[in-house]
């Protein structure tokens, strides 16, 4: 539970929304988190109603305020739609009757990341956070990452292409990387569940849609990249600059990145700083570069006891052993 509820008059302030619908004392109003799923609302919740890919979410604002909302965020549509739409008529005046406050802002899908984290007193500042993005082995690398804390007594929840864990539950996904106030409310629920650490994949959608803004993450790993999702990014070059941000310091204060494609080359030589490390399971005299992992042939991972890989590739089991341990070089979070 955030212990450090937020007045919806602070959370109005911080990021200049404007009221549409309010009632006496909306001021001292406080909530305790927001979502954007009207099936995920919980007591004392915002309800963030964004415009979506077929239907505008506000027409299930009745819904949220059956779950537990008390007030409502949306766009400049949804306060068009919720004011003079038939469609949402009886919405309209489910929230009347219960004096439900409405709020409009601009930006809001860019802003619900760090809005959701504002909400939920930044619940990620109190575990340690990995990061993997690349076109193929992101899922085995973010498992293998949790299995690795839990080896040494770490308690890790993982975000991914197939489920959460949340130091508690176990939830299938519904993408790799959760919208922004998803993810924030993952968070939370992680820190309520006392995790040490969050193994997560990180989607080139998510960086591009900013779910993962003001997020820092301990470290993060590349493992590839080749041709897919054209059908989103224009081109390679977009689809790498996804990827890209990640190891950026904004995103990021410790790396691994494979070097064992072209991409990865020029990913690690365009980030070149303290705490970034080179990796490769490939023949990398022919690179140009000395990677700061290399590791060849690799059979078992000893940690407190030794285990045995044999179900992932080389090069994932390799690229995640080297985001765990390296001689004479801690890039632990």
């Amino acid at each position: 539970m955030n212990n450090k509820r937020k007045k919806i008059s602070q959370i109005v302030d911080a990021f200049n929304m404007k009221p549409l619908v309010t009632y006496d004392n909306w001021e001292e109003l406080s909530v305790d988190g927001i979502i954007d799923d009207n099936r995920l609302v919980e007591k004392n919740y915002i309800f963030l109603a964004l415009q979506g890919a077929h239907v505008h979410p506000i027409i299930f604002a009745s819904q949220a305020v059956e779950k537990g909302a008390v007030a409502i965020f949306t766009d400049e549509k949804g306060a068009d739609y919720i004011l003079n739409s038939v469609e949402c008529l009886d919405a309209r005046n489910s929230l009347a009757e219960r004096k439900i406050n409405i709020f409009v802002g601009n930006n809001l899908y860019d802003k619900q990341c760090e809005l959701a984290s504002f909400i939920f007193s930044n619940p990620s500042d109190s575990f340690k956070k990995f990061a993997v993005t690349g076109t193929n082995g992101k899922t085995t690398i973010a498992y293998i990452y949790e299995y690795c804390m839990r080896l040494i007594a770490l308690k890790c929840g993982l975000i991914g292409t197939v489920e959460i864990h949340d130091g508690k539950n176990v939830i299938p996904s519904i993408m790799t990387t959760p919208q922004g106030a998803r993810l924030q409310q993952i968070f939370s629920k992680m820190k309520d569940n006392e995790v040490d650490a969050v193994s997560m994949e990180v989607s080139s959608h998510a960086l591009s849609l900013g779910r993962v803004d003001g997020i820092k993450y301990d470290v993060a790993a590349f493992s590839n990249l080749s041709q897919d999702h054209l059908d989103f990014h224009k081109n390679m070059q977009e689809y790498y600059d996804a990827k890209a941000k990640l190891f950026t310091e904004k995103y990021c204060k410790k790396a691994v990145i494979s070097i064992d494609d072209d991409y990865g080359k020029k990913m690690y030589l365009s980030n070149l700083r303290e705490g970034i490390y080179s990796f490769s399971s490939g023949d990398y005299k022919e690179y140009n570069i000395k990677p700061d992992f290399y590791v060849h042939n690799i059979q078992k991972v000893s940690l407190d006891s030794p285990v045995v890989l044999e179900s992932f590739s080389l090069k994932n089991t390799s690229l995640k052993n080297a985001c765990v341990k390296q001689k004479k070089k801690s890039i632990l979070p």
